[in-house]
């Protein structure tokens, strides 16, 4: 793999290595390995089994493929819109400190953080799929503010 001036072979590393080692290992300057490890996140989450990516609406509206390359050719995707905004309704929101603590029953309020998970699927669960699992609200309020987030329909043609 080459990134600017830093190559490194994935095939040579061990199981125990990470992609962070490999980048710490190999990419000098901390400015190369910060857009090192954003670029390769970036690719990997668009390549994930269900990522959070729409077409840009007014992108759409004007894009036409042609044979020429022109700045219209250019296409415009947003990306994790879904939890963008959920993020942003969060930070937004004040603190609810009024909330008894510690009485052992159910966890207080907390949203987990986002991570890749791999599940191990198929006969003999040999086979693996690496999602990409946004943050999880636990013991959050559901209801109007739930309404916000933008829904996803997906349709399914069954033969």
């Amino acid at each position: 793999m080459l990134f600017g001036g830093v190559s490194f072979a994935v095939d040579d590393a061990d199981d125990s290595q990470t992609l962070n080692d490999l980048i710490e290992a190999n990419a000098g300057m901390p400015e190369i390995k910060q857009a090192l490890r954003t670029a390769l996140l970036l690719a990997a989450y668009i390549s994930s089994e269900k990522p959070d990516i729409t077409e840009n609406e007014v992108q759409k509206t004007f894009y036409r493929p042609s044979g020429k390359l022109k700045t219209s050719a250019v296409r415009k995707w947003d990306i994790g819109v879904r939890y963008a905004t959920e993020v942003r309704r969060r930070l937004t929101e004040s603190s609810d400190t009024n909330r008894p603590h510690g009485t052992g029953k159910s966890p207080r309020p907390h949203i987990r953080k986002a991570h890749w998970h791999i599940y191990r699927i198929g006969p003999g669960r040999k086979e693996t799929k690496v999602l990409w699992l946004a943050p999880i609200e636990v013991n959050c309020r559901i209801g109007k503010e739930k309404a916000e987030t933008p829904a996803v329909v997906r349709i399914v043609n069954h033969p």
